[in-house]
């Protein structure tokens, strides 16, 4: 099939534009990529389709705004997170100026990890960025809000913020526009392989090797990703029936070209395993929150709850892992260590350990004190994953 008539009926696209495309490595922003990018979002939105913007960058423009050693900086999380409250205002500035050209406004939305955590904060930015997308004018451009970020960077650059923004707009396609041209057949940093180095135009499935090859690139100076995160990204797409490319930012035109069908970059194809998009709370459970803690259950709770949609009850549980209060979110483990779903337990970690492997009957007489649930997790507190 080709990519014209992957991208014919594509409605929302979510775009990642990355910092060695925005930035050059003195900290000043690239005023022709913005043109272009601006131009192209313009067409697409005269087009009908809905575009969300995720954008790098704030770090590198504030570091060199403040005079920090762009080395030392990556290595300082209060240098970064200053760097990145310049930054982040002078980029949007920048994204204001070059957009109002074309007649379009900027909607900025700065995210953490920990904002999607609390349903109805979840819920109000899905709802921020559905009634945003309904206004032509307007072009939401989301960033993680490193200033705040406890832990430097929570999503591992903005190419898993960009997959995880897809995910739930539930966006058609996304694409990574970067310093590179796709994905290579070789290390295009070694310069013994240029000889051999093509692009590989298709990828059906991100094997061991390939994140294994990706690992061992190194990352431009001053740049957070690199392809092993996204090569993660990418697979997080691919699983939830998104269709992703990676292609060089600077190409003319680039994002128009690729949705009207121009074999430009890497495209990634939809897993044939993907996982069916749920609804949103459980979208929510699987993605939005960190595990706590985990549970290991034998073979007949395993069928239970990936067969027959079950609560996890305590019968089933073999094991208890770390520590957790009643709400916190786990994984539920099999046997092999595989994970097969997610919940939020109604019990504590402490009482779990004095419950598995008993029967409801006996919740009561093994805890002291009587307890209204008898399920450790309930079905409707539960996400397969």
């Amino acid at each position: 099939m080709s990519r014209k008539a992957y991208f014919e009926h594509a409605k929302r696209v979510v775009i990642k534009a990355g910092t060695n495309i925005l930035v050059d490595g003195q900290g000043n922003l690239y005023e022709d990529f913005l043109n272009t990018l601006a131009g192209d979002l313009s067409e697409l939105k005269k087009e009908g389709k809905d575009v969300v913007l995720v954008t790098s960058g704030a770090v590198r423009t504030g570091v060199f705004k403040l005079g920090y050693d762009p080395l030392a900086s990556a290595q300082h999380t209060q240098m970064k997170q200053a760097a990145a409250a310049v930054g982040q205002v002078l980029l949007m500035q920048k994204y204001q100026e070059v957009f109002n050209r074309f007649g379009l406004w900027v909607a900025q939305i700065m995210v953490t990890r920990s904002d999607f955590r609390i349903w109805e904060k979840y819920l109000n930015i899905l709802n921020t960025f559905n009634y945003l997308l309904k206004n032509q004018q307007v072009v939401p451009v989301v960033n993680e809000n490193d200033t705040i970020s406890t832990e430097g960077v929570e999503f591992g650059e903005n190419d898993r913020l960009a997959a995880f923004i897809a995910n739930k707009i539930e966006a058609d396609v996304m694409i990574f526009l970067s310093n590179i041209e796709g994905v290579y057949t070789k290390d295009p940093k070694d310069l013994r392989q240029r000889d051999a180095l093509k692009i590989i135009p298709l990828i059906e499935e991100i094997t061991p090797e390939m994140e294994r090859a990706a690992q061992a690139t190194k990352m431009t100076k001053g740049s957070r990703g690199g392809m092993y995160t996204k090569l993660q990204a990418c697979k997080m797409a691919m699983n939830f029936g998104i269709f992703t490319v990676i292609a060089y930012g600077h190409e003319k035109n680039v994002v128009r070209r690729i949705l009207h069908g121009e074999e430009l970059g890497t495209l990634f194809l939809p897993s044939k395993r993907q996982v069916q998009r749920r609804r949103n709370r459980k979208n929510w459970l699987a993605h939005a929150l960190f595990p706590k803690g985990k549970l290991v259950v034998d073979e007949g709770a395993k069928m239970a709850i990936c067969n027959q949609g079950a609560s996890l009850l305590p019968s089933g549980i073999k094991e208890v892992q770390g520590s957790f209060v009643p709400g916190d979110l786990i994984s539920i483990m099999d046997l092999e260590d595989h994970e097969i779903a997610r919940g939020l337990v109604s019990y504590s970690s402490e009482e779990v350990l004095k419950i598995k492997g008993a029967q409801s009957a006996e919740i009561k007489t093994r805890l002291g004190y009587e307890r209204s649930e008898n399920e450790v997790v309930h079905r409707d507190n539960l996400v397969l994953v």
